[in-house]
């Protein structure tokens, strides 16, 4: 094998090894600090809704937009776990 073969498999073992820590401090320890991965895809995630909010008034039209927050954060970790996953 050559040496950019050894490099990428290097590169992709550490990869699936960092994917899957971030897995199972995301989803096992209890009370974990959220890994740097979990937290860009918070941020990234969170940002169309903090923008659609920003132009809504009532209350509970916000809250009511916010709910659906979480579930686009879960769906986002798992589909960026997923392709983390199958590049490396």
């Amino acid at each position: 094998m050559g040496v950019i073969a050894w490099a990428g498999l290097v590169v992709g073992v550490l990869l699936v090894a960092l994917t899957w820590a971030s897995v199972l401090e995301t989803t096992v320890v209890p009370r974990s600090r959220r890994t740097g991965l979990s937290a860009l895809i918070f941020r990234l995630s969170g940002y169309p809704v903090t923008v659609a909010t920003s132009r809504v008034d009532d209350f509970e039209a916000r809250d009511r937009i916010h709910a659906y927050a979480s579930a686009g954060y879960l769906i986002a970790t798992l589909v960026v776990w997923l392709l983390l996953f199958l590049i490396g």
